[in-house]
């Protein structure tokens, strides 16, 4: 226990029954007050939800009402009886003629598990400011954002419905831009995974993990009974043998390599666990701290809610290649790279055609000619690039239909994931995720903008990086997509290097340029995909379009609300019996 830190603030005999005074102590303002009783109290003059006085506030029946926003503390104590969190309060007794309060640190043990408990029921009830001034006291404590980020993700992944959401993946994100906030200012970046949790999460109760299960002794049996539970959508036998796995102290990779073929056994709710599967495990790894076991399996439950697409009428040709491909897969996989020279125009085109069963046909044929992995991932990824950068943008502003600008960003971040499950893990099943990502960007050539209208104009661009990336970001703000693709395709055909850039992008939703959580969402995580890619491609003299996809993207007019969509959804079904309408099947 620290030791009392009487400090006189007032004279007794200036304090009249009723009374309030401010005494400057302590480094802060103190408000003492004494009732028609003679009681003293004494609390922090700053209110603590926007910092305005209290001293101009009142007192009726030991509460103190800030006149501001009616907040309102009990002065016995400092408890908030009406709004969202306490004030600080400190003891007082009278000592030669001097009210004095004890202004000593607060206990530290358990302050920071309490913020963390008062962050939870912030974010449980939308309250957003709160919710950032829990976080900036967390991170003055000293509490390292990573566990922040994690903390956000784990409240996600116990709470959202149907298991994890965007949350996830922009709580991983959100680390790659911690080097330029530094200290309590992580609480900018931060605030998109947890704004964003508590939209989707107002007020649901967290999900109880169930009892571990031993996983027994070999991992393989153990993830090919997962596969079992998870394809009979038996969630809590799934979660069970996850955590009995966690439980044991099986290393993350076991359990990340188990993951990686659940997602590959289907397409899965849009791309979305598959997103968010690498993303999960880099999480985890760089945060070091506690929340694994909610994250996974919200993660998990996500998986096992999520809509297997490719069981619809619309993905029967892609059965159909899978079934034909699939028992080549091991030998295909072996002969990756046996031909360093193949061509990969032949797949751009058919990607670029809109035919999956062309495209179909066309992987097939380059992993049997024994296609170099990597160049056959840049392939699709610059193909899913185009179709961020040809979207129509008449599509996202049409309420009559489904296909918009998040789902066209999925193109993109699905190949980006693809690449990374299928980098770091051999296993010849994945290779599902190919044919899964030539379907995906086939079918969106429907949502493409006319041939004449995708010229680039390559523009010239200041030699300093700094200035540069701020005329792609006036582009940007002007809603002027062609100069901002135009102004980012001369940043990168100058070798400016890509960082500044993709700072000043990320910088966008962060500031406002967004609003809607979960727009801001693929604001950040779509250039920070783009980034990534533009990185594997090395060399490649096509480099520069993830990034020229992302930007237009971010240039775009994007229709945040979707009321007008909604109510059309309901006319078509209620009034006409019909489905929504979709370009994609």
């Amino acid at each position: 226990m620290n030791e009392p830190a009487w400090t006189p603030l007032v004279p007794l005999a200036e304090l009249a029954p009723g009374g309030m005074r401010v005494a400057k102590a302590g480094g802060r303002q103190v408000l003492v007050h004494r009732d028609g009783e003679g009681r003293l109290f004494a609390v922090d003059n700053r209110c603590p939800h926007e910092g305005y006085p209290l001293s101009q506030g009142y007192v009726k029946d030991c509460v103190l009402t800030c006149v501001w926003h009616n907040f309102k503390f009990d002065l016995r104590d400092g408890a908030c009886v009406a709004g969202d969190e306490a004030v600080p309060w400190f003891p007082t007794r009278v000592e030669a003629g001097m009210v004095e309060a004890d202004l000593s640190p607060r206990p530290a043990d358990g302050e920071v598990e309490r913020r963390f408990a008062s962050l939870d029921t912030a974010l449980s009830e939308r309250r957003v400011g709160q919710v950032a001034r829990d976080t900036v006291r967390l991170l003055v404590a000293g509490v390292p954002p990573e566990r922040i980020a994690v903390h956000a993700a784990a409240f996600d992944g116990l709470r959202a419905e149907y298991g994890a959401t965007h949350v996830l993946a922009v709580a991983s994100d959100v680390l790659e831009c911690l080097s330029r906030f530094p200290g309590p200012e992580a609480a900018l970046p931060l605030m998109v995974p947890l704004d964003l949790a508590s939209e989707a999460s107002v007020r649901r109760p967290a999900r109880t993990l169930v009892a571990p299960e031993d996983p027994g002794g070999s991992p393989a049996a153990a993830g090919e009974a997962l596969r079992r539970r998870v394809e009979a959508e038996d969630a809590p036998a799934a979660e069970a043998l996850l955590l009995g796995a966690l439980e044991r102290g099986w290393p993350l990779a076991v359990v990340e390599g188990w993951c990686d073929r659940l997602v590959a056994d289907h397409f899965l709710d849009f791309g979305h666990p598959a997103i968010y599967q690498r993303k999960a495990f880099a999480l985890l790894r760089r945060a070091g701290c506690e929340g694994t076991a909610a994250v996974l399996s919200g993660h998990l439950f996500g998986i096992v809610n999520a809509t297997r697409e490719d069981l619809l009428p619309p993905w029967s040709a892609y059965r159909r290649a899978v079934a034909a491909d699939e028992p080549r897969f091991e030998g295909w996989r072996g002969r990756a790279g046996s031909d360093p020279g193949w061509e990969p125009l032949p797949l751009r085109e058919a990607l670029r055609a809109g035919d999956e069963a062309i495209a179909f046909r066309s992987l097939g044929e380059a992993l049997a000619a024994g296609a170099p992995l990597e160049a056959v991932l840049a392939t699709l990824t610059l193909a899913a690039a185009e179709r961020v950068l040809w979207f129509d943008v008449a599509h996202d502003a049409d309420p009559t239909l489904q296909d918009d600008w998040l789902s066209a960003t999925h193109v993109l971040t699905f190949a980006r994931a693809v690449r990374e499950i299928l980098e770091t893990n051999a296993d010849p099943h994945l290779l599902r995720l190919l044919y899964q990502s030539a379907r995906f960007t086939s079918v969106s050539a429907a949502l493409d903008r006319p041939a004449a209208e995708r010229e680039i104009a390559h523009l010239a661009v200041p030699a300093d990086p700094e200035r540069a990336a701020a005329a792609v970001v006036d582009a940007v703000r002007a809603k002027d997509a062609d100069a901002a693709v135009g102004f980012a395709s001369g940043y990168i055909a100058a070798g400016l290097p890509i960082a500044p850039l993709v700072d000043a992008l990320v910088d966008l939703p962060l500031r406002g340029a967004l609003t809607r959580p979960v727009v801001v969402a693929h604001g950040l995580k779509t250039p920070l995909a783009a980034a990534r890619e533009v990185a594997s491609l090395g060399d490649h003299p096509e480099r520069a379009l993830p990034l020229l996809a992302a930007v237009r993207f971010l240039a775009s007019p994007v229709r945040e609300r979707r009321v007008e969509q909604v109510v059309h959804e309901a006319l078509r079904l209620v009034v006409h019996g019909k489905v929504p309408r979709t370009l994609t099947g």
